[in-house]
């Protein structure tokens, strides 16, 4: 059995991928990327987070936070509202998001010219024919 990295586009035997879970029937599920991939990522370390969360406390259930993307003010219901941020390239904290913006930054792939291009497309300003070919 094989399975695609959706990372590096490879198409590898299934032990390369990590175990994720089971599904209901008991299966296992496992990662979308490769070992070698996942390996390369870079997660915020246990250390820099607790460095960090020293001296900028992460707001707690209760309070209210002003996501500096998206500018919206929302009261912190679950701890899941907001995100601590990071650079999954080095792995540098850059602060709190809420679940939105910080789900849609890793979703871009923390990359500056697919950003540039979202924001074009949301503009009407991507030449759609030229991208085709």
């Amino acid at each position: 059995m094989t399975k695609r990295c959706k990372v590096c586009q490879i198409v590898l035997p299934l032990e390369q991928f990590a175990k994720n879970q089971y599904n209901k029937a008991g299966e296992v599920i496992r990662r979308s990327e490769c070992k070698d991939c996942r390996k390369n990522k870079k997660p915020i370390s246990n250390r820099r987070k607790i460095n960090y969360e020293e001296f900028h406390p992460r707001p707690e259930i209760g309070d209210s936070f002003h996501c500096p993307i998206c500018q919206r003010t929302l009261i912190i219901e679950k701890s899941r509202y907001i995100n601590l941020d990071n650079n999954h390239h080095t792995g540098e904290i850059r602060g709190y998001l809420c679940n939105d913006c910080n789900t849609g930054l890793g979703k871009f792939k923390d990359d500056p010219k697919i950003i540039e291009r979202a924001i074009q497309w949301i503009k009407g300003t991507i030449n759609i024919i030229a991208m085709c070919y």
